[in-house]
């Protein structure tokens, strides 16, 4: 189990020296049940402990996975088109990557 964790964080630190970091605010757990809905909108968010500031593709990663979880990932094209991006996969996998090792 060793190695595999060291392949992976070699690959961590190969995409955090590849991308440059847009830093905005950000839930931190961007989730299915961490998000209210008010009709067909959002209404709230709750559980932000880890809210702070991050690039997007932190949120984004969490939301992906969530989504993928909760309704399959028929739903994930939709999630991007909504926020009006074409999602990055290698910043995808790299905020993916982080978020295994932030525990």
């Amino acid at each position: 189990f060793g190695e595999r964790m060291e392949l992976l964080y070699e690959e961590l630190c190969r995409g955090i020296a590849e991308y440059e970091e847009r830093l905005v605010f950000c839930h931190g757990d961007y989730s299915v049940p961490n998000i209210t809905i008010d009709g067909e909108a959002i209404g709230g968010f709750i559980d932000l402990a880890d809210a702070g500031c991050s690039d997007p593709y932190r949120d984004f990663t969490a939301a992906h996975r969530s989504i993928v979880r909760n309704f399959g990932e028929t739903y994930v094209p939709l999630f991007y088109a909504e926020y009006g991006i074409e999602p990055d996969e290698g910043k995808l996998r790299l905020y993916d990557l982080l978020e295994h090792f932030a525990y």
